[in-house]
């Protein structure tokens, strides 16, 4: 009997991507400006996760980050660097958002 993820049944299949090479998303700019990346296994979940939380979050708090990437393992313990990373995320889409917002207020 085939696994239920692999015929496609009982399981929700939902891919995200983030960015292309030559646009990245500001999660994946805040990322590589923070330095988070040591050995890249976990970065994909990780870089989802925050995508997801910010999409909830839009200005969360360590507590908030830490509650919420739990479930994301980082072997190399970078998880300064990523809730530093969320952080700038966070205040990078509210700089972009601010000017759409005020032009058609």
């Amino acid at each position: 009997m085939p696994h239920p993820g692999i015929s496609g049944q009982g399981r929700n299949h939902h891919h995200r991507r983030l960015g292309v090479p030559d646009a990245l998303h500001l999660v994946q700019e805040a990322w590589i400006e923070t330095q988070v990346a040591q050995c890249g296994y976990c970065q994909s979940g990780q870089i989802l996760s925050a995508h997801t939380l910010l999409q909830t979050n839009p200005e969360p708090t360590d507590e908030d980050i830490d509650s919420s990437m739990v479930g994301n393992l980082c072997r190399c313990g970078t998880y300064p660097r990523i809730r530093e990373a969320i952080h700038l995320a966070a205040q990078k889409i509210k700089n972009q958002a601010t000017p759409w917002k005020e032009e058609n207020s």
